[in-house]
Order: C-alpha cells, then sequence, then structure tokens
C-alpha cells in the first residue's frame, strides 16, 4: 500500500482525490503546508499532491520547498487551470504533472501512476549511485572527459526531472533514465549493468 499526502485549502478538492485514484492508499489530508510538511517528516510518502490554494501559503511555495528537500519524492500539482501561470511554475521545479481541478477525476489517477514510477525510478538511480562509492566517482570523471566529478544525487536527480518533464516522446524515457544513470556510475558499477 503507497501512502499519499494531500493538501487543499479547500475540502471539496480533497473529498475528489481518493475516488480520483481509484486504487487502495493510506492518504493523509492537510489543508495546510505546514500540516503537509509535519506528515512528510511522520512518514515514508511515496506521492504527494499540493493544491494551488492552502490555507496558510500559496501552494507553489509549499511545493518548492517539497522539491527542494524531497527531489524523488513523486509530486502533482492541482492548479484551476492547466494554462496558468503556477502550472508552468510547477512543471519547472520538476513535478509529475499538474492536473486542472476540473479534470481530477480523468486525469489523476494517470498521473500518479507516472509519479510513482518517475520516484521509484529516482530512488533507484540514488541508490545505485550511492553503492557505487565515493571514491569511484573522480575516477569515473577522470576517465570521461568533460564529466563532474562531483556530481552529487540531487544533482543527478535534478538533471532526470528535468530530462524527464521536458520530454514529449513518452518512449524516450526509458533511455534518457538509463543514459543518467550509466553516466553517474563508476566504470566498475557501469560493466555490471
Amino acid at each position: 500500500m503507497r501512502c499519499i499526502v494531500a493538501a487543499s485549502g479547500a475540502s471539496a478538492v480533497l473529498k475528489l482525490i481518493k475516488p480520483a485514484l481509484k486504487q487502495e492508499h493510506q492518504y493523509l489530508i492537510t489543508d495546510t503546508s505546514a500540516g503537509m510538511i509535519d506528515l512528510l517528516l511522520k512518514t515514508t510518502a511515496d506521492l504527494v499532491i499540493i493544491d494551488e490554494n492552502l490555507d496558510d501559503t500559496a501552494g507553489i511555495e509549499a511545493l518548492r520547498l517539497v522539491r527542494r528537500e524531497y527531489p524523488d519524492l513523486g509530486t502533482i500539482f492541482l492548479v484551476s487551470s492547466p494554462d496558468d501561470e503556477s502550472a508552468a511554475a510547477a512543471m519547472s521545479l520538476g513535478v509529475a504533472g499538474c492536473v486542472a481541478k476540473p479534470e481530477l477525476n480523468r486525469r489523476l489517477e494517470f498521473i500518479a501512476r507516472q509519479a510513482f514510477e518517475r520516484s521509484e525510478l529516482l530512488r533507484k538511480v540514488a541508490l545505485l549511485q550511492s553503492g557505487s562509492g565515493a571514491s569511484a566517482a573522480p575516477v569515473a570523471a577522470a576517465a570521461v572527459p568533460g564529466k563532474d566529478p562531483g556530481v552529487s544525487r540531487r544533482e543527478i536527480s535534478r538533471r532526470l526531472s528535468r530530462a524527464i518533464t521536458t520530454i514529449h516522446d513518452i518512449d524516450r524515457i526509458p533511455a534518457l533514465i538509463i543514459e543518467a544513470v550509466v553516466e553517474s556510475l563508476s566504470p566498475a558499477t557501469a560493466v555490471l549493468l
């Protein structure tokens, strides 16, 4: 069972989330960004759904905080309209997707599935990189011209997020992920793949 944290200042929106996903999950619901952060600190969430309207702050500010502190966590941003400025800002922050509230029932399940898959891939990349050893990174960078020897897990997650959100051809996503993983590993670990 996956854990979903949902934050919205509108109780009507919160009531729509569970039926829209049509799957058994653990739902933790709050109406403030402070409540959302508290839930994230106390649980291991698999997905965060943030409404642009929260009771204590703008949703985009809460989203910035979540993306900064939990870069591997799947995030979905709820907006009034897909043409909203906040939707563009959310996409630039690397969310798995933006869902317009009028389309919540139709699109949320699909976007959530993508967010779960993306989050899982980012966690695997982080695990692979941490398992490759810190001393191997400078060797890998020295062996490949133009490589930055200090590429961090957060930087790799950021690059993957940017690559995945800017791609329109979904068939290219696996190739980009494999490419990013191989680039971040030491030559010895990359051979094992």
